[in-house]
């Protein structure tokens, strides 16, 4: 007896091809295919696929989320003690050398704590947005196609 469910996880979870599949499980390979069809194994395992990159996609997204808050708190450390250290030595800003390093450090403190603008915040939520769009499945059509090709000779221009 076939076992047509392990056949098609296999199929839907990997990149093996029905003429694979039918050699493997010493099926007739038209059989198998009717059969694949029939099931909608092809959607299926596109949503798998969708469904796997959309969880990279969210997985990735935790990761930097968590990242960029503890960069930020770090940030937030810095910049206290830089604060601290310049109300401490008022002397640090007499000078322009001086003044032109504090900016540096505080320009690699904002750097470090990721303070986007607003025209950058809405680039990368764009680019996240087209990163899931991508991950789903296209929709098919509802509407129906019809494709004419060639004409009968009393049709011909």
């Amino acid at each position: 007896m076939i076992d047509w469910k392990t056949i098609e996880t296999e199929y839907v979870t990997t990149d093996i091809s029905h003429r694979q599949l039918a050699e493997k499980y010493g099926i007739g390979r038209s059989r198998l295919s009717q059969y694949a069809s029939k099931e909608k194994w092809k959607e299926k395992r596109d949503k798998h696929r969708a469904n796997t990159v959309a969880k990279a996609v969210n997985a990735i997204g935790t990761k930097q989320a968590e990242m960029a808050a503890k960069l930020y708190g770090v940030g937030g450390l810095l910049l206290d003690r830089v604060k601290l250290l310049l109300e401490d030595n008022p002397e640090l800003l007499a000078d322009t050398s001086s003044m032109k390093d504090v900016s540096v450090v505080l320009k690699n403190l904002k750097d470090l704590m990721s303070v986007k603008s607003d025209a950058d915040m809405r680039e990368q939520e764009a680019r996240i947005e087209k990163l899931r769009r991508e991950a789903e499945p296209e929709k098919p059509s509802d509407v129906p196609k019809l494709i004419v090709e060639g004409l009968p000779e009393e049709f011909k221009v």
